[in-house]
């Protein structure tokens, strides 16, 4: 609800919609449908191994800060070089794994790759994810045109993610 205030489309709750939830301990699709006073709610999709925010927490206490990490590593990210390309992430029907980007991050930690490239490839890849989900997601006839919302993007870098592309979703601009 808080979502649909907020983006002034308080008339969208009255139908069923789309909740993105990203943040420390989810990533989840929600098909949510009005029931009186209530909703239901069904996940739909989502990650099907570690949450978006964990990669990003655990990204950054690898690279030795503060827990929560999000802050912190979008001020790195900005310094980072951006050499290396966001990791291909595995989506597989309506589910998607971060898990190999997080061994990813910590092999160029053992390499020696600076933090900031790292913290710049980590959020890359978290974006490249999160929109590669998103295009397969809108391809399902069922959900096509269905409003969706941003339900909490937590420690996940709101700005960076949706830098990458002026995404249209359910006619509203993200």
């Amino acid at each position: 609800a808080a979502a649909a205030w907020s983006a002034g489309h308080m008339e969208l709750l009255d139908r069923p919609f789309l909740a993105w939830h990203l943040s420390g301990g989810t990533t989840e699709l929600l098909r949510v449908e009005p029931d009186g006073y209530t909703v239901q709610a069904e996940i739909v999709g989502g990650t099907q191994d570690i949450s978006a925010g964990q990669l990003i927490d655990r990204t950054g206490v690898l690279l030795g800060l503060q827990f929560p990490a999000g802050k912190a590593l979008d001020a790195l990210y900005e310094q980072g070089s951006g050499k290396n390309r966001a990791f291909k992430v595995k989506i597989n029907d309506l589910t998607f794994s971060l898990s190999g980007m997080e061994n990813k991050v910590k092999q160029m930690a053992e390499k020696g790759e600076s933090k900031e490239d790292i913290a710049r490839f980590a959020l890359d890849t978290v974006c490249v994810g999160v929109f590669s989900f998103l295009f397969c997601f809108f391809f399902e006839a069922e959900y096509r045109h269905t409003p969706m919302f941003e339900a909490g993007l937590g420690a996940v870098a709101f700005a960076i993610c949706f830098s990458f592309a002026d995404v249209q979703i359910g006619g509203f601009s993200l």
